[in-house]
Formats: structure tokens, C-alpha cells, sequence
């Protein structure tokens, strides 16, 4: 996992393993195998999220990567068909992802849709802070919300 992820993020393979050894032993990670090697990879992490008194239980989806020599060939959708079902099949309310402006088609195809609001945690001082440092949330399954600010309980994912 640590070799996959570094194709995508330029941290030396020691810090890459350090990242994942330190992770919530509770997030789940879903592995893409083909012929016996990890060629895609994502890191799901449950969160509270409340906004005007109403608690969700929520899926963050992060470190979605696939192996580069085998890009646009889709594992990214397989992958994320994969945590897609996860979040159906938990008592999940909805999944979230922050992602770069090249990325929102992608998960459009793959059943998100990019959210008009903002998602925010507060860190240990008390201090308001946005969950993502992407441009775009998206979310899963589609839902209309009429909140500008919903808070995610906890660090971000």
C-alpha cells in the first residue's frame, strides 16, 4: 500500500509507512489485488457530522489511488463502486471526499455529486477549520441539503 500511495504523494517510502501504521486501527481499507499485487487502494473513515441539531453518521473517503502503470483502465470506479456499496450497506447517512477540481468528473461517474456547502471539524483548541483542503466536497449518496455548514465531529480524513 505504502509503494502505491507513493506513486501519487512524493514522501519517502518511510514516511508513507509511518502514516499508515499511525491510522485509526478502526478505519477500514478497501485493497484492489490483481495477480497477487495492490494495484488500488482507499481509506474509509466514520464520523459523526451534525448541522442544526441533526447527528448523520458518515463514511470519509480518502487516499483514493491506483497503480499509475495501470491508469484509466478503471480500478479508480471499481474501487470506488467497492466503498459506494460499503457505504449502502452500513448504517452510513451519506459518504464524504474532498477532492482537486480535475477530480470532480471522475466521481460524478462514480455516483457523487460535488455539495454547495461547507464542511468544517473544530480541532483541539477550539479553532473552526475546514475538513477538506481540496476545493470540492462531494458526497454519496446524492441528498439534498439546504445547510451551508455542516460539522464533522473529529479530525478530518
Amino acid at each position: 500500500i505504502a509503494q502505491l500511495k507513493q506513486q501519487w504523494w512524493h514522501y519517502p517510502l518511510t514516511e508513507q509507512i509511518r502514516y499508515l501504521k499511525n491510522l485509526p486501527c478502526e478505519d477500514q481499507h478497501i485493497l484492489g489485488i490483481c495477480e497477487g499485487r495492490a494495484v488500488s487502494y482507499l481509506r474509509l473513515t466514520e464520523r459523526i457530522a451534525k448541522s442544526k441539531g441533526t447527528r448523520y453518521q458518515v463514511a470519509g473517503i480518502s487516499t483514493v489511488c491506483s497503480d499509475k502503470s495501470l491508469h484509466k483502465r478503471g480500478l479508480g470506479q471499481e474501487i470506488m463502486a467497492k466503498a459506494s456499496q460499503v457505504i449502502r450497506d452500513k448504517p452510513y447517512d451519506f459518504g464524504l471526499l474532498g477532492c482537486d477540481d480535475s477530480l470532480v468528473e471522475f466521481y460524478k461517474k462514480c455516483g457523487w455529486q460535488k455539495m454547495d456547502c461547507d464542511f468544517f471539524c473544530i480541532d483541539k483548541t477550539g479553532k473552526k477549520r475546514p475538513v477538506f483542503r481540496e476545493k470540492n466536497c462531494m458526497m454519496y449518496p446524492e441528498k439534498i441539503f439546504y445547510e451551508r455548514e455542516i460539522e464533522v465531529i473529529g479530525d478530518s480524513f
